[in-house]
């Protein structure tokens, strides 16, 4: 009888061992519930918080890919004009164009200053899409006899009275107009005296004026330089 009392004692200490447990668990299993939910809901929002930095990430790269782009573009037409520069100049005594020469073909021009629509008027590049940059959303194409610099190029003339050959790389005569930049944009493209062609990058250049950004491409010269600052300052009065 002593052993059968035994046995019953430990089935009985066995299943309340067994009940507790099971009592415990599901609690234990309602509380897991809770904290997966919210952990779930964190990594939910750290992941929404991600693909959106991504995204964002995203399109600042496709936007950069697409202004490289476009300033390749505008390397084609600086190159253009360039080569019509230098072919004006073999013309007129090697000097770029000057504020004489705009009178002589479009007296009604509504600036007293000659600017690459010389090029232009005497079919030096007369091709008018070739003014215009891909990123520019504000210039429009000249018609024949109708250009003016300030509405209908995305390129500021500084070469007033330059003779060719005396300066060369390093030299700026004609770039991009920096207003037109997208804002916050570092990288524009520059034609230089010896018609060679690059993108430069200037830290703020989207706020800058034609004679701030002949400063800094200029800074460390010396000969030359107030002719070209000259010039810096008709393109800011044109444009």
């Amino acid at each position: 009888m002593k052993k059968f009392f035994t046995i019953m004692l430990i089935m009985t200490a066995t299943m309340l061992v067994f009940t507790g447990c099971g009592k415990r668990n599901e609690t234990s299993s309602g509380d897991n519930d809770s904290i997966g939910s919210k952990i779930g809901n964190i990594f939910g929002s750290s992941k929404r918080m991600a693909q959106s930095q991504m995204d964002s990430v995203g399109g600042m790269l496709g936007f950069s890919k697409s202004m490289d782009r476009a300033q390749k573009a505008s390397i084609n037409d600086l190159k253009q004009i360039g080569l019509a520069l230098m072919m004006y100049a073999q013309d007129n005594r090697e000097k770029f164009p000057s504020p004489v020469a705009r009178q002589s073909y479009n007296t009604s021009a509504p600036s007293k200053y000659s600017s690459i629509d010389v090029l232009y008027g005497f079919e030096y590049l007369s091709d008018a899409d070739a003014y215009i940059a891909e990123f520019d959303k504000q210039s429009v194409k000249a018609s024949f006899g109708n250009f003016d610099p300030a509405k209908n190029s995305s390129y500021a003339y500084i070469g007033y009275n330059i003779i060719a050959g005396n300066y060369g790389d390093g030299f700026p005569i004609v770039f991009e107009k920096p207003w037109l930049l997208p804002e916050n944009w570092d990288k524009i493209a520059v034609c230089f005296a010896d018609g060679s062609v690059r993108i430069v990058t200037i830290p703020g250049v989207s706020k800058m004026s034609c004679r701030q950004v002949v400063e800094y491409l200029l800074r460390n010269e010396s000969h030359g330089k107030e002719q070209f600052l000259r010039g810096a300052d008709i393109a800011d009065q044109i444009h």
